[in-house]
């Protein structure tokens, strides 16, 4: 099973007084569990790299294989797409939605409420 992990809630998965976000913890660093989190895309890439406080962590869950990189030109051309088919004036996750659509994943971990009505189906 894979993740994706909205940009702004990182704070939310690494700190322990976050505790909605424990199982999701607790699944990534499961290492008898084939669990990754799903990074891919230039907006996605973009964002995440502003983390500056993260990327030891990140360096971490790559070395143990918990990282799924998917291909930033597939997520880049399904952005477009998408951002193309979608008109909600609140709309501005299209990279998230292409994430989604080329890596298969299904499950999303966010904070941000706002997106809710955009990412359920």
């Amino acid at each position: 099973m894979c993740f994706v992990l909205d940009s702004n809630s990182f704070h939310c998965l690494f700190s322990p007084e976050h505790t909605a976000f424990l199982p999701f913890r607790e699944w990534l660093y499961d290492r008898n569990r084939r669990t990754s989190l799903v990074i891919g895309g230039t907006k996605y890439r973009e964002e995440v790299s502003r983390l500056h406080k993260y990327f030891g962590v990140l360096m971490e869950l790559e070395k143990i294989r918990k990282i799924s990189n998917i291909n930033d030109d597939l997520v880049d051309k399904e952005k477009s797409l998408v951002a193309s088919l979608e008109t909600h004036t609140d709309f501005d996750d299209s990279h998230i939605i292409s994430l989604f659509r080329v890596s298969g994943c299904r499950i999303f971990a966010s904070h941000d409420r706002r997106a809710d009505q955009l990412l359920l189906w």
